[in-house]
């Protein structure tokens, strides 16, 4: 056999246990909870806000061992919800917008924050929730002009976490919308995207499906390329350096002036939730030495700003700390930072308690007023 031939007859034998070892894989990972996505789609001029294919229930899973499962329905409008959503209902609505908090995926519905403010309305009010994974500050005032316009709600509830700071500019992260700089000036700047040819293809793929989904494989490279330094959406900076901080509060500043607008609400009607410090608010000492961090200087800022326009500022600590130092309750996972059934439930009550001082959902003030509805699934 010539050496051409050799290297030929090698090549080949590798490439069939390659493609062997793939299809084996495939057959494995179908017969698991990979996860199905819940299939975004192209945001263009034509199609300007973001949501997901609609009417559709899929397997939703996380990380390489399938830590969480669960089942996810996105509703009529495109977004995950157990409810459809009516335009031409009459009764007192909150829209409640937000990134993967309010996606909250990694919950069964019926423990989400929306969920468990629609039981409290019971049949008198509704709970519209807008939420997609890695979206900040620039796509909520898309969503709120959207709702605005197509639903009309009473109020609107904003929850605000770490990775909003930053990942509303364009410099930082480029999202559905973001704040891009133009003559000195912020302007939002939609990011089109289109569906790639190979994605329908990668979607019927359990392995393509796991790489990418669940184990993150592109994420990981961009990590690796990036350095040990990860300014994206799954984290905040540790260091408030002068640039970050400059950035960062020219986002809030933008966001601030632009909600009410957009929101076509008075600042009393919108209420903005502040994620807490966790899980540093366990333990004092570890809270006391967070005042420097990027994260507990750009809460205050916001809640300073937010106050100074009007707006109503539902700060978690304190609502978290209380109940945690009653019964000892954890608010996140202990694999995952996103607030689990506990926290959503703090947060419920939080909001429950605002929109009982607005006249529109006065009801909530009598317990008997709006008897619960059945639990969402």
């Amino acid at each position: 056999m010539t050496i051409a031939k050799r290297i030929l007859f090698s090549v080949a034998a590798i490439a069939t246990g390659f493609v062997g070892l793939c299809l084996v894989a495939e057959m494995l990972l179908r017969l698991l909870p990979v996860d199905e996505g819940l299939h975004d789609q192209p945001v263009t001029a034509e199609n300007p806000i973001p949501h997901f294919e609609p009417n559709r229930t899929s397997t939703w899973s996380q990380g390489w061992q399938f830590s969480h499962v669960n089942k996810i329905r996105v509703n009529n409008y495109g977004f995950v919800n157990t409810q459809d959503y009516d335009p031409a209902a009459g009764t007192p609505l909150v829209a409640v917008i937000g990134d993967s908090y309010i996606q909250a995926a990694i919950l069964p519905f019926g423990e989400t924050l929306q969920a468990r403010l629609s039981r409290k309305l019971g049949g008198h009010g509704r709970v519209y929730s807008f939420g997609i994974s890695g979206t900040a500050f620039a796509t909520y005032l898309v969503w709120a002009e959207y709702a605005r316009d197509t639903f009309r709600p009473d109020a609107t509830v904003f929850v605000i976490v770490g990775n909003d700071y930053l990942g509303a500019l364009c410099k930082y992260n480029r999202d559905y919308y973001c704040f891009e700089e133009v003559d000195g000036n912020l302007q939002t700047r939609r990011n089109n995207s289109e569906t790639h040819w190979s994605r329908p293809m990668l979607l019927h793929s359990a392995l393509a499906r796991y790489l990418f989904a669940n184990v993150g494989i592109l994420r990981r490279i961009r990590i690796l390329l990036r350095g040990t330094r990860d300014l994206g959406l799954s984290t905040t900076p540790d260091e408030a350096t002068p640039e970050l901080l400059r950035d960062s509060r020219r986002a809030v500043d933008e966001f601030l002036a632009q909600s009410s607008e957009r929101t076509h609400l008075s600042p009393a009607q919108v209420a903005f939730v502040l994620d807490a410090p966790r899980p540093a608010i366990y333990k004092p000492d570890e809270l006391q030495q967070m005042d420097s961090s990027f994260f507990v200087r750009m809460r205050a800022y916001f809640i300073t700003q937010a106050q100074a326009r009007g707006y109503q500022v539902i700060d978690t600590q304190p609502y978290f700390i209380a109940r945690h130092s009653k019964d000892g309750s954890i608010f996140e996972f202990p694999d995952d930072g996103h607030w689990n059934s506990v926290g959503h439930e703090v947060v419920a009550d939080a909001v429950s308690s605002f929109l009982s001082q607005l006249d529109a959902f006065a009801f909530l003030k009598t317990p008997d007023a709006a008897p619960p509805a059945e639990p969402n699934e």
